[in-house]
């Protein structure tokens, strides 16, 4: 199957965020060029904005590789993330257009539809969680903030498959962007702000908890 430069990017972006392709894994490049049916220069220029999102990493004679996810990068995202979040929390109770609101409303009903058991539940349910992560960006109405927080958004989301995080921890975040919601819908700017950094808190201390434990068990 051919994949076009978009497609390829976007599909070798959700391998490495779902641990499909694991921290220090090499990525040759004649091997994902075959599997994506695309030529050298495009591949290359694929990897290089995998790099400017912190998912790869290269190294002069030695080739390039999935990024290590590092305890570290992740408190300086989340320092980021907090504050930013917020801000989308704000812009977006001001900005949000109706046809916005309607596509976060379809979000959480597709949420209470989903039927799907175990796995792909859960991986279910953490699409719909990115996917109104990334409305409520585009309802900042920024482009530059927006494509900041998706690449972010993209770094803490490899953490949350490593540490495979189940349905109950999804489903409280998920409870964060009903209140959400709720707050956009009567465009409570303070509200939104308030939920937004809370969100991204909690999530942070879960996956510490996680690292934490999984240092103790070692």
């Amino acid at each position: 199957m051919k994949f076009s430069k978009a497609e390829a990017y976007r599909h070798l972006r959700h391998r490495i965020i779902t641990q499909n392709l694991l921290p220090g894994q090499v990525l040759n490049e004649k091997e994902q060029m075959g599997r994506y049916d695309i030529g050298r220069t495009p591949m290359r220029e694929i990897l290089l904005e995998l790099r400017k999102d912190g998912l790869v990493k290269s190294v002069p004679r030695a080739g390039t590789f999935v990024a290590p996810l590092e305890l570290r990068e992740f408190n300086h995202v989340i320092e980021i993330r907090t504050n930013l979040e917020g801000l989308v929390g704000q812009l977006a109770a001001e900005r949000i257009t109706e046809e916005q609101l309607c596509r976060l409303r379809k979000i959480m009903q597709a949420v209470d539809d989903c039927s799907s058991t175990g796995k792909k539940r859960s991986d279910e349910l953490f699409q719909f969680e990115s996917d109104f992560h990334k409305v409520t960006y585009e309802a900042t109405f920024n482009p530059q903030l927006s494509e900041m927080l998706q690449k972010l958004h993209g770094v803490c989301a490899r953490f949350w498959y490593y540490l495979v995080f189940g349905e109950k921890e999804i489903l409280a975040q998920i409870n964060d962007q009903r209140q959400m919601l709720a707050a956009l819908e009567v465009r409570d700017v303070d509200l939104a702000k308030s939920i937004m950094e809370k969100h991204i808190q909690t999530f942070s201390n879960q996956v510490k908890e996680n690292i934490l434990g999984i240092q103790h068990s070692a």
